[in-house]
């Protein structure tokens, strides 16, 4: 938690370095944002709602809409990839459900017999969106917004940031036939 705080006043100068610059402006991060090709087009509305949010200062509903589509865009991308994306609940006639997103993020992880070249970039990615949204020693950002465990006060531009950035960062992941790249 510690370093990822030092770290969010990097990212915070980068940002408004490229606002001033107007390069960081929700046209800009949307035009990136909408060509994910495992963002769902009709998921696309919320998104933009939750980056018009963003970058109207509205954190508490930039970062619970985005937190949200980022999880889905990964269940898209995971299913996509041949993970399963659904498990049977422990009695099995009470049918299945979703995998959790720390579990989708987990099957992504590169093994010790991966021979990627992309290996440690893979588990760097993987690691942080861990980190951000789903281990309990990081921001475990996606359980605290969606159990509603977060004050207002939490909901800030910091936190906003750091979404945004990991929804850009998927732009750096690729499917490669039956396995997946990032």
């Amino acid at each position: 938690y510690t370093r990822m705080l030092i770290r969010s006043g990097v990212i915070e100068m980068h940002i408004q370095k490229m606002k001033e610059k107007e390069i960081y402006i929700f046209e800009q991060v949307y035009s990136v944002i909408e060509k994910i090709p495992f963002i769902n087009k009709e998921q696309l509305p919320i998104v933009r709602r939750g980056l018009e949010a963003y970058f109207n200062k509205d954190y508490i509903s930039a970062c619970t809409i985005l937190v949200t589509q980022f999880e889905a865009a990964i269940r898209t991308l995971a299913a996509n990839a041949g993970h399963e994306i659904m498990r049977t609940n422990n009695m099995p006639e009470e049918g299945n459900e979703y995998a959790s997103l720390e579990k989708l993020l987990f099957d992504f992880l590169p093994t010790d017999k991966d021979q990627s070249p992309d290996k440690e970039r893979i588990q760097d990615i993987i690691t942080y969106f861990q980190t951000l949204f789903t281990d309990k020693f990081g921001w475990n950002l996606r359980n605290l917004i969606c159990h509603g465990l977060l004050p207002a006060s939490s909901f800030n531009n910091v936190m906003a940031d750091r979404i945004v950035h990991a929804f850009l960062t998927l732009k750096m992941i690729r499917l490669e036939k039956a396995e997946s790249k990032v």
